[in-house]
């Protein structure tokens, strides 16, 4: 778990540098609204700044996720239940909280 969480957070943080970078080098306004999520990975490989500044930080907002499917994997290897039971209740509850932020 712990290696996925530091490959996020790198990855993360890389594509957000070089997001700063670009609107740096470009002189590009950084919009009030974020693109639709559906425009970013078109953006990223045209290389819009402001579609690698949000992909980093929709990356850094699912890295939580990412870490508990790896601990899901775990406990499910483990045959631990009650671990099972609890990471299937974090990933709902933060479930709740990204498609809410989501939608806003």
């Amino acid at each position: 778990m712990a290696k996925v969480l530091l490959a996020g957070s790198v990855l993360a943080i890389f594509l957000l540098v070089i997001g700063v970078i670009l609107v740096r080098l470009e002189l590009v306004a950084v919009p009030d609204k974020p693109p639709a999520f559906s425009k970013l990975l078109p953006g990223d490989i045209a290389f819009s700044p402001v579609a690698w500044l949000y992909t980093g930080t929709w990356l850094l907002m699912f890295i939580p996720v990412f870490g508990l499917l790896a601990a899901l994997v775990g406990a499910i290897h483990e045959r631990d239940w009650r671990l099972l039971m609890s990471i299937v209740l974090l990933l709902f509850v933060l479930s709740q909280g990204l498609f809410s932020v989501a939608l806003i």
